[in-house]
């Protein structure tokens, strides 16, 4: 499998802190599992979601320099950058975004609600780092497009 471990969550080893908003789960080890929201034909989906990004975004790379259109056209690129980063990173954490937001999970069998508190709180987080990987990936391959 890999240095990455997907084991279930542990039972206990996690207490609350009261905030404005209510309660929030905080691990006692910072170094947390991972677990994954999503599986089967959800992570193929992402997977193939994220390959056509990379396929769009080589195409429009291929075009400008073929039809020799200016140099800024290559900043188009960062919608399709920011499909693919999207895709592959979400297959490699194996953590959904919008399934995250809703504290959801699809595991190849349908959608199903995440009862358990620490396993909602450590999708989330997952999340929020697939999210901001997904942006920065993409703007940093836009810029490097438009560089080349």
């Amino acid at each position: 499998m890999g240095a990455r471990e997907w084991a279930p969550l542990p039972a206990g080893r996690a207490h609350l802190r009261a905030t404005r908003r209510g309660a929030t789960i905080l691990p006692e080890n910072p170094y947390m599992e991972r677990v994954a929201n999503i599986g089967g034909k959800a992570l193929r989906r992402r997977q193939l979601i994220g390959l056509a990004g990379v396929a769009v975004t080589a195409g429009l790379v291929w075009a400008q320099s073929a039809l020799g259109l200016p140099r800024g056209v290559r900043l188009l690129a960062f919608g399709p950058l920011l499909v693919a980063a999207y895709g592959l990173m979400q297959s490699r954490e194996r953590t959904c975004v919008r399934l995250a937001a809703r504290g959801q999970r699809d595991m190849g069998r349908g959608l199903e609600e995440i009862e358990d508190a620490a396993e909602l709180y450590r999708v989330r987080r997952q999340a929020a780092v697939v999210h901001a990987s997904a942006l920065i990936g993409a703007a940093a391959g836009t810029a490097v497009l438009y560089v080349i």
